[in-house]
């Protein structure tokens, strides 16, 4: 993690890639990598899985399977509708004035 962000929602996405099964690994990516990739995504606050539909210039399935899979699930919890929701949301309980 010397040059990406350990942040919430980057670790949520992992939580859930867990959750469905699927293995991950955090370390360097070679270029080639990337390019030869099927399908690619990036995560942020404001977008937690947002799918690329294109690198340079080929074209992309956006989303494809993987990244459809963790949008949904990843919009489940952050709605509270998922089991992992407890863990990662904090229920508030505001009162009228």
């Amino acid at each position: 993690l010397d040059t990406v962000l350990d942040g919430i929602t980057r670790r949520l996405v992992l939580d859930v890639a867990h959750g469905l099964g699927h293995h991950t690994q955090s370390r360097p990516v070679h270029w080639d990598e990337v390019t030869g990739a099927d399908e690619l995504f990036l995560c942020s606050t404001t977008n937690p899985v947002l799918p690329v539909a294109a690198l340079d210039d080929r074209d992309l399935v956006a989303p494809g399977p993987l990244t459809g899979e963790l949008a949904s699930e990843v919009a489940d919890v952050l709605s509270g509708n998922h089991e992992l929701s407890r863990r990662w949301l904090t229920p508030l309980r505001v009162l009228a004035q």
